[in-house]
């Protein structure tokens, strides 16, 4: 995961990518504060996420903030579980460029296995929403065919 870059953020300050490189499953999640939509889903994948790991670390959010203002973004996900890029890293540009055919608006979460940066699925907000849990049951399938 050294292509996502090595130094995140997340709730608590700034973070090695030890959490990505853990994870057995990422997603990338693309969104802004502005948008209606990325915030009434927030509150279920915050759910989603704290309920796939109760047990033990398996799934890892990296978050790619799109707000205009860097206090907005600040002001949010400090109460958020995940890690993100800083507002203006410059890895986040690359990787959003690496991976914007996937991207059909925000919010959106592309879901990817770790080891090779693959996409799974690009509609893992969509799956989350209609299987709830069941959704990352279906992802472990998926890369174990990989």
């Amino acid at each position: 995961m050294e292509k996502f870059g090595a130094t995140f953020i997340n709730k608590d300050g700034h973070t090695d990518g030890t959490l990505l490189k853990e994870a057995k499953i990422v997603g990338l999640l693309f969104g802004a504060d502005y948008c209606e939509p990325f915030n009434r889903f927030l509150p279920n994948l915050t759910d989603f996420y704290n309920n796939v790991n109760a047990d033990e670390k398996v799934f890892e959010i990296l978050y790619f903030p799109f707000d205009q203002k860097a206090s907005q973004f600040h002001e949010y996900f400090q109460d958020l579980p995940w890690l993100s890029y800083e507002f203006k890293d410059a890895n986040k540009i690359k990787m959003y460029l690496e991976y914007k055919q996937y991207i059909q608006g925000i919010p959106c979460l592309i879901i990817i296995n770790p080891d090779d940066g693959s996409v799974l699925t690009k509609n893992g907000r969509g799956q989350i929403e209609k299987q709830g849990i069941e959704a990352f049951e279906n992802w472990q399938n998926i890369l174990s065919m990989k």
